[in-house]
């Protein structure tokens, strides 16, 4: 199995800039180095070499390189793979040109490890040779003979006694899973990858084991990033109708971020890469018409402003208070007496003579 694998992209004035790496490897020698070196083999033909191997420090590595203009600029890209001593280069170019193809449209997406890490995990699986039955019986014995040091005899007669079972077993689980993943059957899928995952980590291959229960991980967010998928699609609809066009906008750059996580899946990667074009398409226009409405709203607030600049203030006519004469009050003459007249009721009554 390969070390691992890292995407460069060559930039003229920066020179050489690692993109994506998978796994996380550790590496001898300076990968800014290696790519450099890689760079110059390529370009030491005209037209640059396609598909080159070489070897540094005792690495054998295989590389692919492409180019293609973007915006009017050159973009060359190397796909390097980082092979074990056993294997050789030419078995891994088509697996490359894969890659290649993977990615040439994703360079700048936030994503692109995910991307090469998925395509890379597809590649260890498609391998059969690992698989054969001679290979895993030898692994089956290496680890039989691992227990027996440590003095596990149980452990080792029962891995044993399922050595004649378990290259069939795990032939048949991963055929299982590859089916199911081409038709779309995520879940299934990724739980026969870590049945095949748990084999092999029975029979010591750890590696591998760790590929496979990454893959079956992968698998089932499927389903939990489509649903949300849907909830944001319905969550745009619902903005639009409330004529809220900037959670609608919102909504759409969520839609484009799970897109592009839904993308790195090789068995639905293009229909999420349609999608993600309409989402795009469709929070651009609705941005617009934002930016649009918003500078309609400035000029028609300018247009006011400068209309009471220009229309003078009414004068305000002021009137005069008009002065009340203060009331006469009636008064009595000075000469009338008033005279107290006793009735037969004994009442007092007042009358003017």
């Amino acid at each position: 199995m390969p070390l691992g694998i890292f995407i460069v992209d060559w930039d003229q004035l920066k020179g050489p800039i690692v993109k994506a790496k998978y796994p996380d490897f550790d590496f001898k020698s300076s990968l800014s180095d290696l790519s450099m070196q890689t760079f110059m083999i390529h370009s030491g033909k005209v037209p640059p070499e396609t598909d080159i191997s070489f070897q540094l420090e005792g690495t054998n590595i295989a590389s692919h390189f492409f180019q293609f203009k973007e915006k009017d600029v050159l973009r060359r890209v190397m796909i390097l793979l980082i092979l074990n001593p056993e294997e050789t280069s030419k078995e891994f170019f088509p697996f490359l040109r894969k890659v290649e193809k993977n990615i040439r449209g994703e360079l700048n997406n936030p994503y692109l490890a995910d991307i090469v890490k998925t395509t890379y995990d597809e590649m260890i699986s498609a391998r059969k040779f690992v698989y054969s039955k001679e290979k895993i019986k030898e692994k089956i014995s290496n680890k039989a003979k691992i227990l027996l040091d440590k003095g596990e005899l149980a452990a080792a007669q029962k891995l044993l006694a399922k050595a004649g079972a378990i290259p069939g077993k795990l032939s048949s689980t991963l055929m299982t899973a590859e089916k199911l993943l081409k038709g779309k059957s995520h879940v299934l899928a990724a739980e026969n990858y870590q049945k095949a995952a748990d084999l092999l980590e029975e029979i010591g291959d750890t590696d591998l084991s760790i590929q496979f229960k990454n893959k079956a991980a992968d698998l089932k967010t499927i389903p939990r990033l489509e649903s949300d998928l849907r909830n944001y699609v319905d969550r745009v609809d619902k903005s639009i109708r409330k004529k809220d066009l900037n959670q609608a906008v919102e909504n759409s750059k969520k839609c484009i971020e799970i897109t592009e996580k839904l993308q790195k899946f090789s068995t639905i990667a293009e229909q999420y890469i349609i999608r993600k074009t309409e989402y795009t398409e469709k929070m651009d226009a609705l941005q617009k018409f934002i930016d649009a409405e918003e500078k309609a709203r400035k000029a028609i607030m300018e247009l006011i402003a400068k209309e009471k600049l220009k229309k003078p203030e009414p004068k305000k006519i002021v009137k005069p208070i008009e002065k009340k004469e203060p009331e006469k009050k009636e008064e009595f003459p000075e000469d009338v007496e008033l005279e107290v007249v006793k009735d037969d009721e004994d009442k007092s009554n007042f009358s003017l003579p």
